[in-house]
């Protein structure tokens, strides 16, 4: 919820020494899943032809994720469960918005393996899993 807020204030948010607010556990898990896409490969692209975007789900970001596959099936996967894809669509999301999507999507009983899940991609619906999160990085 703060996350939402400094979000729209644009600002950050400071909180006492003194006073402690709980961290609620999908705003925790947004925070693990930033920092596991920090080390996930990169996406190229051209600023002048690739127009970013607002993210699509607060606005106050600019889109800074693509779903690209990066993981790889295997045998012992779950045959039922959908194997990750890549997603044909631009960037339309930021990460930490995508975090939150990804978020909803797992069993909300079982937290722990919320990061080796999948979701489908919120406009497409191509599966992916955090691996495949890539943040957007510029050609010069």
């Amino acid at each position: 919820m703060l996350d939402t807020l400094r979000d729209q204030l644009g600002r950050p948010i400071e909180i006492s020494d003194s006073l402690t607010v709980p961290q609620p556990l999908h705003d925790r898990f947004v925070d693990a899943f930033l920092q596991e896409i920090e080390g996930n490969l990169r996406y190229n692209y051209r600023e002048e032809r690739d127009r970013l975007e607002p993210c699509l789900g607060c606005s106050s970001q600019q889109a800074n994720v693509k779903l690209v596959k990066q993981c790889v099936n295997n045998a012992f996967m779950d045959p039922v469960e959908p194997h990750c894809r890549s997603c044909q669509c631009r960037p339309m999301w930021c990460a930490r918005c995508m975090g939150r999507i990804f978020a909803s999507k797992q069993n909300q009983q079982i937290p722990e393996i919320w990061m080796s899940g999948r979701a489908p991609c919120p406009t497409c619906r191509a599966y992916f899993c955090v691996l495949d999160v890539c943040l957007l990085e510029p050609l010069d």
